[in-house]
């Protein structure tokens, strides 16, 4: 029966990790287009800014929701 817990437990984490590589790469995409759609460079560069934070934020939660 531990084995049974074990591997629930096991494809528990990895299905979280795959929705967190999942909405890594859909925001990753995101980014892009909005680097893109931004016509001046001043307006890449605070898009740019902003996604970082956001990204560093996100990625630090989502981290220690799936590591803790």
């Amino acid at each position: 029966m531990s084995s049974d817990a074990s591997f629930l437990q096991s494809t528990r984490i990895d299905s979280r990790g795959a929705r967190v590589v999942s909405r890594v790469f859909a925001a990753g995409g995101a980014a892009l287009i909005a680097v893109t759609v931004a016509d001046t460079l001043a307006a890449q560069v605070v898009v740019v800014a902003v996604l970082a934070l956001v990204f560093t934020v996100v990625l630090g939660v989502l981290y220690n929701r799936v590591f803790a």
